[in-house]
């Protein structure tokens, strides 16, 4: 790119994405705001070329951008974005910052820069909220923070909102309108018009003949979590994925032109949308005689992906999608790497407790790739978390991992760990692989197995051993199975203790068991090839 004086590189990021998208428990609300500021995002050149028309778009995605522009349009440009995001969202904000740059030489010292003045601007940015002004005004019955400003005929009769959730909740009524004809053979996409992300997916789907396509065509998203949940084994349950990439800072920094920054936006995206097709292609093929999606996307910003989908095909999608992305990517020529958290929980469970346990469970799976990464030890592709929510006793995977999976030993030095998690792909897909071979066996046994792990070593021992000498009389085919999963994580990561059944013991003496897991995933895994 040929660059003259006084140009300067401009940089934005919506902020506090996720709580503008997750601000309700709805499911209209959330995709209606996600698909708002996909279709700001696409906006973005266009608004900005309004007061500086030399611009040029590095990349915009993901509620991000980067573009190089003249130095004295820079504040026109910011203001001019910021002011769209307001009018379009009322409570969504952008934050951009600028670098001037004068030589093309000095372009990626200017890039290094630019991450640390654009968090320095966001720091400065205040959330706004409503005031107070009256008891007699009525807050949103969609968000609970703002007042009602519209009213709204939702599926169970008309409601009250704010103007930001009416906002949302139009354009998800609009946006559904659309889908099935999206699906559709004779859809033919404005020539103008920015793509919405279903229109994307949609086109990559029906390249490969999802649903039986061109024979069976007009598919149409679930209209609530209850729905979703009516589709899946056992019924009433929902799975949610949340993924992000590994590191990306780190890939940045290795670009040496605004061309490969450019070239690595179309190549993440790319990646990240096949891999979703792939995984949806394998394993969420809707039912026949229904034309409801058995998924949804709530977000696909980036190298961020928040989705949701039957509870039975969770696992085998989040372990589809975090390989296909690390081999999709590294056929681009980049060593790419996505963790995921998966939750599995009631379709009534409250949607921002499960996603907020499903946000700390991804940094948790980040947190352990990390480690590994700094003992010498990276994996191929980004690890997967999970939990099945039951009645947690926290918030947050953190307090749930130290209050009901960790506990000190009795010398007081070492813990009994009762779960593995996070988990390679590997080593998840060799556990689920163990649940389906156990599909036909007692679960009372697992019970057993896993109870044990509760008790001190000595006693989990002895009633371990005792539970699979039982079993053993009346199947040994089905011990086997949990014989091959130990030695099979042995193998894998390193464990040296063989007599200590059910459990797996480090170098440190600290204690490890997959029966708890196993247990837990055990109602959510169904037959069939992975």
């Amino acid at each position: 790119m040929a660059l003259i004086s006084k140009k300067s590189l401009l940089s934005f990021d919506v902020d506090r994405i996720k709580n503008y998208v997750f601000a309700t428990q709805d499911l209209a609300s959330i995709r209606g705001a996600s698909a708002i500021l996909h279709k700001l995002n696409g906006e973005m050149s266009k608004i900005i070329s309004l007061v500086a028309p030399e611009v040029e778009q590095v990349y915009a995605d993901g509620g991000s951008g980067l573009f190089l522009l003249d130095t004295k349009n820079v504040e026109a440009a910011k203001a001019a974005v910021s002011c769209h995001y307001r009018s379009k969202t009322v409570t969504a904000s952008i934050t951009g910052a600028s670098v001037e740059i004068t030589d093309e030489k000095q372009i990626i010292d200017q890039l290094e820069l630019l991450p640390y003045r654009l968090r320095a601007a966001k720091e400065r940015v205040s959330p706004s909220k409503d005031m107070v002004s009256s008891s007699l005004m009525k807050t949103c019955e969609s968000c609970g923070s703002g007042y009602v400003s519209k009213s709204n005929l939702g599926p169970e009769g008309m409601e009250f909102v704010c103007l930001s959730c009416y906002l949302k909740k139009r354009k998800d009524r609009s946006l559904k309108e659309q889908i099935p004809n999206y699906f559709s053979s004779n859809f033919r996409p404005e020539a103008d018009g920015a793509p919405s992300l279903w229109q994307d997916l949609s086109n990559i789907l029906k390249e490969r003949e999802y649903g039986g396509y061109p024979d069976r065509q007009k598919f149409d998203r679930p209209n609530d979590f209850n729905e979703l949940g009516e589709l899946s084994t056992p019924s009433g349950y929902i799975g949610l994925i949340v993924a992000d990439g590994d590191n990306m800072g780190q890939v940045f920094d290795q670009f040496g032109s605004l061309g490969e920054y450019k070239d690595f936006a179309r190549i993440l995206d790319q990646s990240l949308y096949d891999a979703l097709a792939n995984s949806i292609i394998k394993h969420l093929q809707p039912s026949m005689g229904s034309n409801v999606l058995p998924f949804d996307v709530l977000l696909l910003a980036g190298d961020d992906l928040i989705m949701v989908t039957r509870a039975e095909s969770v696992l085998p999608v989040a372990l589809r999608l975090v390989e296909e992305f690390s081999s999709l990517s590294r056929g681009h020529g980049h060593e790419l790497r996505l963790s995921a958290s998966v939750v599995i929980a009631h379709a009534k469970y409250p949607f921002q407790a499960a996603h907020r346990i499903a946000e700390s469970g991804l940094r948790f799976a980040k947190q352990k790739a990390h480690e590994l990464k700094m003992q010498g030890q990276p994996c191929n592709t980004g690890l997967i978390n999970f939990l099945v929510l039951n009645n947690p006793s926290f918030l947050d995977f953190y307090g749930i991992y130290n209050s009901e999976f960790k506990a000190m030993a009795n010398d007081g030095l070492t813990s009994n760990i009762r779960t593995l998690r996070p988990y390679s792909t590997q080593m998840l897909l060799n556990l689920i692989r163990a649940a389906q071979d156990l599909k036909g066996a007692p679960s009372t046994r697992l019970y057993q197995l896993a109870e044990a792990c509760y008790q001190d070593r000595n006693n989990s021992k002895l009633n371990g051993f005792a539970v699979v000498h039982r079993w053993k009389e009346n199947s040994i085919k089905e011990v086997q199975v949990i014989e091959n999963l130990f030695d099979q994580i042995r193998q894998e990561q390193g464990f040296t203790g063989r007599n200590a059944f059910p459990w797996l013991v480090d170098e440190k003496d600290n204690h490890y068991t997959p029966l708890v897991d196993l247990l837990e995933l055990f109602d959510f895994v169904k037959g069939g090839a992975l």
